[in-house]
């Protein structure tokens, strides 16, 4: 979990550019399951006390197979000494974390030393695409938040 502050010049501003990008983002299909599917980039989910949404970096309607990885973020405006920022948490999605910290278990605790080299290679590949989209999340709140 990663934890970001920005200085905001302009709340109103920022929240009305949030309520336009809620109001335009609409699912690009359907699941198997019947979940929504997104297109690529910042997606907010709630504009409120607390602002919650997530980053996609590929369009999940191109891959079939399931959901792609997420990274989430919640933040709030906070004031201090009359100057406004936006406080942000920026996370893989726990479930996700889970899973890999599972599939790490299951192979370095079963897989001797052959095992221990590919779930090592697993997190790291993981890790690397987590770092990559919390960055481009980053930028893409720095926008917002100017």
């Amino acid at each position: 979990m990663f934890k970001y502050r920005f200085v905001c010049s302009n709340k109103e501003a920022a929240i009305l550019n949030i309520n336009q990008k809620m109001l335009n983002d609409l699912p690009c299909g359907k699941s198997i399951f019947g979940g929504n599917l997104y297109s690529r980039g910042i997606h907010f989910k709630e504009c409120g006390e607390k602002i919650r949404g997530f980053y996609l970096d590929k369009s999940e309607n191109k891959h079939g197979r399931g959901s792609q990885i997420r990274v989430c973020f919640t933040g709030r405006f906070v004031e201090e000494n009359g100057n406004l920022f936006f406080d942000c948490y920026i996370y893989p999605r726990i479930i996700e974390v889970l899973f890999l910290v599972l599939v790490f278990m299951v192979f370095a605790s079963g897989g001797k030393i052959f095992g221990f080299i590919m779930s090592i290679a697993v997190l790291l590949i993981f890790g690397k695409g987590y770092y990559n989209m919390i960055k481009e999340t980053h930028n893409s709140l720095k926008v917002i938040f100017k």
